[in-house]
């Protein structure tokens, strides 16, 4: 009896703690304390794996059962929770102070000049005499939905491996799935997932043709016109100011596309930690009859090794207006690209940002069993019943695209 008792008490020893640390998948929603409202974009860590919410709000992570998660966002104090205390939903505090408004005209256009210069001056530095290889390689998550009109006509997701530092380059394909409904297509992007390589800022000159120019050039004041829009702050250390900067119309050369948006940067060491930019008539699409189009991005930035941020998340958006047989249609496509920890194997097809990325997954092989076993990836809901209902009339993998 007691070699019985002995032996049970050896068993649980072994197994209790590995029971502790056991594996396990969570999901829950991030809001805003005050409003209630889904957060998207941010930041969410285990030890084991990381994230980005979705437009919902939603997130799903891996962590062990004796972990914790951190939640980063750049309007939003910092939370870190024990798994065991995580609800359904998680409340943000916000942490954005306004700038009253003769406070902000009166911040000389120098000034301003002068602290993004430094930011430019700092990355230039950090930069300069490497290559894409020198940096460290990064798992990344693709996804792309594409609406014409009331239709959702398109969806793909792809893993890509790239170095990255201020933008992502080199991109990788590891795995890769799409789905089209053909007939009721009328303009998709061959590239669109190129967009999520947008770069804040760069060493050359601006004014580039039939390209995206990044804001923040050597010579960027020669181009934009500048404020400070609000400051971010709880205290000293982690204030953020959020730089406007606008193109001046009168000074755009021809065919070159410039950005306009807000670019966040840390006071306390000139790291840039966001930007958000829009362009307007950007001649990106290749599509004919094209009548109005408008471009959005998001950039979210982490900290990386010597202090050059690595790309946490790409959010890319186009409404794109065009007349065909005579009728006015909308083309919508939405994109995320972000950070991931997820496993995959080092080589893969190198994509460029010509190349006809749906062309390039139809050509890879199609692994189900890869989709039906990765559980990480939180769709809105939107995005997951497209997925289901291309899924069940069996459109991945089973289509061959022709240009």
């Amino acid at each position: 009896m007691k070699n019985v008792i002995k032996g049970l008490i050896i068993i649980i020893l072994f197994v209790f703690p590995n029971f502790m640390t056991a594996q396990q998948m969570l999901s829950a929603r991030v809001l805003d304390s005050e409003t209630h409202k889904p957060v998207e974009l941010v930041a969410v860590m285990s030890s084991i794996d990381n994230t980005i919410t979705n437009s919902e709000g939603g997130f799903m992570l891996k962590v062990d059962s004796n972990d914790s998660i951190k939640l980063y966002h750049v309007s939003y104090g910092t939370c870190v929770i024990p798994v065991w205390q995580l609800n359904d939903s998680i409340l943000l505090q916000s942490k954005v102070y306004e700038l009253p408004e003769i406070e902000i005209v009166a911040i000389p256009r120098s000034e301003i000049v002068r602290e993004l210069s430094a930011v430019w001056d700092k990355y230039y530095q950090l930069l300069k005499n490497k290559k894409d290889n020198d940096f460290p390689m990064q798992t990344f998550y693709y996804r792309q939905l594409t609406q014409n009109d009331n239709v959702y006509v398109n969806y793909i997701e792809c893993f890509f491996i790239a170095p990255t530092t201020i933008g992502v380059t080199m991109l990788s394909l590891q795995e890769g799935r799409f789905a089209t409904i053909k007939k009721d297509s009328i303009g998709f992007f061959k590239n669109f997932f190129y967009l999520s390589q947008i770069f804040p800022l760069s060493r050359k000159e601006a004014m580039k043709k039939n390209t995206i120019n990044s804001f923040l050039v050597k010579d960027f004041e020669k181009y934009y016109d500048l404020r400070i829009a609000r400051v971010i702050s709880q205290g000293n250390n982690d204030e953020v100011k959020v730089y406007q900067f606008i193109p001046y119309q009168e000074k755009i050369g021809e065919n070159a596309i410039m950005p306009s948006g807000l670019l966040y940067v840390r006071t306390k060491d000139h790291s840039i930690v966001l930007m958000e930019a829009t362009m307007q008539h950007a001649g990106l699409r290749g599509i004919p009859n094209v009548t109005n189009e408008m471009y959005h991005f998001t950039v979210t930035y982490r900290e990386g090794i010597e202090s050059y941020p690595i790309v946490e998340s790409v959010k890319s958006e186009a409404e794109i207006e065009l007349v065909r047989n005579g009728q006015s249609h909308l083309l919508k496509v939405s994109s995320i690209l972000f950070a991931t920890d997820y496993p995959l194997k080092s080589k893969g097809k190198k994509v460029k940002q010509n190349d006809f990325l749906l062309k390039k997954v139809a050509e890879s092989k199609y692994n189900q069993k890869f989709w039906d076993n990765n559980p990480i990836i939180m769709r809105t809901k939107i995005e997951q019943q497209v997925m289901d209902d291309f899924n069940g009339l069996g459109y991945f993998g089973s289509m061959k695209f022709n240009e």
